[in-house]
């Protein structure tokens, strides 16, 4: 009985280590949310619908630097919620995308019936969350060396 429990202490101790280790990880991802219509503007409630992303440079017609595509399914009122950096990659690699090199477009394209025949739905301008992950790979100068502590 005494082994159980020392087995059970360390499992949550093991267990609570790997969700900090965890916590510690920046997500290589965004939240997008949209809402689906047809051409009527009625909502498409409760439907799977198919969608391309793509990650485009410079300009709405500049350079396409990642794809990638979902598969979703809309809520009642027709809106979807998207992890971009998540989907199914078609080209690029979105840890590879240099925020500070922007400014950044995302097109959104859907196939409102689930397949892959996608249909353009507009291009937006990313303006400053994306370009946080700019920080990830920022370095400041080297401060001076610090006094020794004891030991």
């Amino acid at each position: 009985m005494k082994n159980i429990k020392i087995l059970y202490i360390l499992s949550l101790l093991l267990f609570v280590f790997n969700i900090n280790a965890q916590n510690s990880q920046i997500p290589q991802a965004f939240y997008f949310q949209a809402f689906a219509a047809d051409e009527n503007g009625q909502a498409l409630g409760n439907q799977a619908i198919g969608i391309e992303l793509k990650i485009i440079q410079s300009a709405p017609t500049g350079t396409v630097v990642y794809t990638e595509t979902h598969d979703a399914l809309t809520n009642p009122v027709g809106a979807i919620d998207l992890m971009v950096g998540m989907g199914t990659i078609g080209s690029g690699t979105f840890t590879d995308i240099d925020w500070g090199e922007g400014p950044y477009f995302m097109e959104v394209s859907m196939d409102k019936t689930g397949g892959t025949n996608y249909e353009l739905m507009g291009i937006s301008q990313f303006l400053a969350v994306p370009y946080a992950y700019r920080a990830l790979n920022l370095r400041g100068p080297q401060g001076a060396q610090g006094a020794q502590g004891p030991t």
